[in-house]
This record gives structure tokens, C-alpha cells and sequence, in this order.
């Protein structure tokens, strides 16, 4: 008997794709409001937000059945995104003071580094390993993105951030990290932070919006070592949905 591969239901993705799309369009008016009238409407949109999450999780479940998931989890860190900015989007009154434990080192931005062919000659010049994985995700990075000219640099981990022994979500990382005053390292500085951090430095990875890697993942940067080099690594776990142990460091920008 021929039995037809189950196919995914286009309908439903594309009917999926035009609703992040409106979201974004409506989040950059949300931006633009005055900070009263976006206390006001925060939990309406954010409530929206996670009934289209809901969505995504069932299409999820159903593209896990035709074998094509991909570009359903790509809607999904999307909308992970979206969310993660609206939370943020109303900022804290007041910044917390650092917790003992953190770490704090500047760094002066170098003018240079304007690419990844030119980021990957000064990490290896400066006897910083980079694999050719790495090679590519740099090339992902936006180097048109502006960078200040010093910026201070700081590390943490779960537990200094939360002051407990539980493990705890990226997103939530992130958003813990504002109370503090700690905002994303720009993509583009990530290899200067690698240059400038110690090489014997405990691995350290670096808060910054996640890079797709080919195989799909959502990837970080970090700041790695083994027993004979350091080395600009990566870390899989760059969802807002993946949980990091009390002991992961991060590497913050404080503003």
C-alpha cells in the first residue's frame, strides 16, 4: 500500500510568519510611545505575544512529525526576541550595585577591527586559537554595527547575578543583568573582549544576541582555554529557553 509523506501546513506557517511580522511593525511604534503610556500597554502586548508563542509551540510538535522544523524554530527565536524586548523595554529606576564575585576590566576599542578577516589575523597574531567553525560565525557579524571608544567590561556568573543556587534561562540572564546596569556586548566586540581578557582566564561566555550557526544552533562567543592555548569558542546554548548552571560566566557591558 503507498502511503504519501505527511506534509507540513504551509498555510499555517505563512499565516504564522505574518503575525511576528505585524508584531515587529507594532513593537517599533510601542517603542516610540512615552514610558507612562508603555507601562500601560506592556502587559496586553506581552500577553499577545505569548498566545503567539503558544501557537509555535504547536506548529512545533507538528513540523517535529513531517521531519521539518527548521524554519518554524527560526519563527520561534524571532518571537523569543520579540518578547525579550518587550520585557526589557521599560527601564529599571534604579541600578543595583555589582554582587561580589563580579569583575570588572575596561577595554579601549580597537579602530581596526572592521571585519573577520581582519578580527581573525589579530586573535591569531596574538596566539588566540580560532577554528574554522568560528571563522564563519564571525563573518555572520555585523561590522557596520557603531562601537564607543572604551567600554567597561564586566564578568558575572548565574549565581553572583541571582544570588541563588538555581539554574536560570538566557532571558532571564539578560533581564537580571539590567537591574545591574549590564547591557548586550555588541557582536562586533566580542573578538576584542577574547584579545583583552587574560588567556589563562576562567571560560567566560559572552552575552550578546545569539548567532545562527550553520547547523541551525543558536550560538554565543566565549572565551575558552585547554591546557595549551586559549581560544575563541562558541557555546550551543544561545536560546532565550536554555538554562545555564550557577557556575556559567558571562561577559556584560556596563553602561
Amino acid at each position: 500500500m503507498h502511503t504519501s509523506e505527511q506534509q507540513p501546513n504551509t498555510m499555517n506557517l505563512q499565516s504564522l510568519e505574518t503575525e511576528l511580522s505585524l508584531s515587529k511593525a507594532e513593537m517599533e511604534e510601542f517603542k516610540k510611545l512615552p514610558k507612562e503610556e508603555q507601562k500601560k500597554q506592556k502587559d496586553k502586548k506581552l500577553a499577545r505575544l505569548r498566545g503567539l508563542q503558544v501557537k509555535l509551540d504547536e506548529a512545533i510538535q507538528e513540523a517535529i512529525q513531517t521531519g521539518q522544523i527548521e524554519e518554524v524554530k527560526k519563527l520561534k527565536d524571532e518571537l523569543e526576541e520579540e518578547i525579550n524586548d518587550l520585557e526589557e523595554i521599560v527601564s529599571y529606576p534604579e541600578k543595583l550595585e555589582l554582587p561580589e564575585g563580579a569583575k570588572i576590566f575596561e577595554i579601549k576599542t580597537d579602530l581596526e577591527i572592521t571585519s573577520a578577516k581582519i578580527a581573525i589575523a589579530k586573535l591569531e597574531a596574538g596566539k588566540h586559537g580560532v577554528s574554522d567553525y568560528i571563522k564563519g560565525i564571525l563573518t555572520k557579524i555585523n561590522w557596520q554595527e557603531k562601537l564607543d571608544p572604551l567600554y567597561e567590561i564586566v564578568s558575572i556568573s548565574v549565581r553572583e547575578l541571582f544570588g541563588d543556587e538555581e539554574g536560570h534561562t538566557y532571558t532571564d540572564i539578560k533581564i537580571k543583568a539590567k537591574k545591574f546596569g549590564l547591557d548586550l556586548v555588541p557582536q562586533s566586540l566580542a573578538p576584542q573582549i577574547r584579545l583583552n581578557y587574560e588567556k589563562d582566564g576562567e571560560r567566560t561566555n559572552i552575552a550578546m544576541k545569539a548567532i545562527r550557526g550553520r547547523d541551525g544552533h543558536s550560538e554565543l562567543l566565549c572565551c575558552g582555554k585547554d591546557i595549551f592555548d586559549s581560544w575563541l569558542d562558541i557555546n550551543t546554548d544561545g536560546r532565550g529557553d536554555d538554562e545555564w548552571s550557577i557556575n556559567n560566566r558571562f561577559f556584560f557591558v556596563r553602561k
